[in-house]
């Protein structure tokens, strides 16, 4: 959500950190607006505390603006989710739980996304899963390789199990960075993935 403006969340600046949390409640009016429901914040050199800034500044000032965000969220009848990204800020699913608890807000949440999860090695996707089911509020099926679920050697089938086992009822996102072959085509053959596994 950030990757583009040239916004930063977590820098010394005030009126900069300020300036991004004020875009981010922007955003949330405008999915509201146009008729959105979720919004995912990625955008993790945007948000990664800066040279001079703290984790423990950042932490603080994250906690702040996030409840900010989901106060207009939950005013706004739509979802801000914070997305771990097995960066050095919000790093894996335990870091976003935290968030969600000490911001507590009905508007934010996270979400859970496969390629970052595949990163932690201390536990399986599907265990992620279940340990932050709850808490997260949608999903990306995404291979480490960058393309869609199938489409690289991450096992998507006890994911989606997992997911169905849980009973969740929310978005199931592809998210995919590598289009060598074609947008279309890797749109296709994930959709044809995920069925596969699901029928």
């Amino acid at each position: 959500l950030l990757a583009n403006p040239p916004h930063r969340l977590n820098i010394p600046g005030v009126e900069t950190r300020e300036a991004a949390a004020s875009y981010l409640v922007e955003l949330v009016d405008f999915c509201a607006d146009v008729g959105g429901d979720i919004l995912v914040f990625g955008s993790p050199a945007q948000r990664d505390p800066a040279d001079g800034f703290s984790l423990e500044d950042g932490w603080a000032w994250m906690t702040e603006a996030m409840r900010r965000v989901g106060e207009r969220a939950s005013e706004r009848q739509v979802t801000f989710c914070i997305e771990p990204l097995g960066t050095s800020f919000i790093s894996w699913i335990d870091d976003a739980i935290r968030l969600v608890e000490e911001v507590d807000c009905p508007g934010f949440r996270m979400m859970v996304d496969c390629k970052a999860m595949a990163q932690d090695d201390r536990w399986s996707v599907s265990d992620q899963i279940r340990h932050a089911f709850g808490w997260f509020h949608h999903v990306h099926v995404n291979d480490p390789n960058r393309l869609g679920p199938g489409m690289g050697d991450l096992d998507f089938d006890p994911i989606l199990k997992t997911l169905i086992d849980l009973q969740f009822d929310g978005w199931v996102s592809v998210e995919a960075f590598e289009f060598e072959m074609g947008r279309e085509v890797v749109a296709k053959r994930s959709f044809e993935n995920l069925q596969k596994i699901v029928s």
